[in-house]
């Protein structure tokens, strides 16, 4: 079965240094194990996730993901 792919869009004030240490750490994170990850900037100030082929995802499931990141 293919792993999802999760899309990350973070937001635009997060600067440019924080942004790459983050993609670092998601990508040497077990979440890069079990999704295909991908980064981008938001044209937003917010921060969005996407989830893409998967088939059956929780809602707590997906809360407890999205707050993994947060933190």
């Amino acid at each position: 079965m293919a792993k999802p792919i999760f899309i990350m869009k973070f937001r635009m004030s997060m600067s440019d240094y924080e942004f790459s240490k983050c993609k670092d750490t998601l990508f040497k994170s077990p979440l890069a194990d079990d999704y295909h990850i991908i980064t981008l900037r938001n044209n937003k100030d917010t921060d969005e996730f996407e989830m893409f082929n998967a088939d059956k995802i929780e809602r707590q499931e997906w809360n407890k993901l999205v707050n993994k990141i947060m933190k």
